[in-house]
């Protein structure tokens, strides 16, 4: 019976030190957070239930990740007499704010 492998899922994530989940529908796997902060920790955890048998099963182990600032990529250089010009690329979003520090 295909109805018995029918399911919901939810999806709930945090950040670190928060006590209120962000709680997301039947989402799909793998699943995409946006606007989150550089250095902020996370926690998120899945939950199924299933829509034949009327259960609902406990909640995954709560999972931890880490938003690292991106590293730049495609570091180079090109110079002429009276000029050198610094370049580098990062690999995100474009409408986050990333400030480098030029040394």
């Amino acid at each position: 019976n295909t109805r018995a492998n029918q399911f919901f899922q939810t999806l709930q994530w945090r950040g670190a030190g928060i006590s209120a989940w962000n709680t997301i529908s039947n989402p799909r796997s793998p699943h995409y957070l946006y606007n989150l902060t550089y250095g902020q920790g996370y926690e998120w955890r899945v939950q199924a239930a299933c829509l034949f048998a009327g259960q609902t099963g406990t909640y995954s182990p709560t999972q931890t990740f880490t938003m690292s600032c991106p590293e730049p990529s495609g570091l180079s250089e090109s110079f002429t007499d009276v000029q050198a010009v610094l370049i580098w690329n990062w690999q995100g979003n474009s409408t986050t704010s990333v400030n480098y520090q030029l040394q």
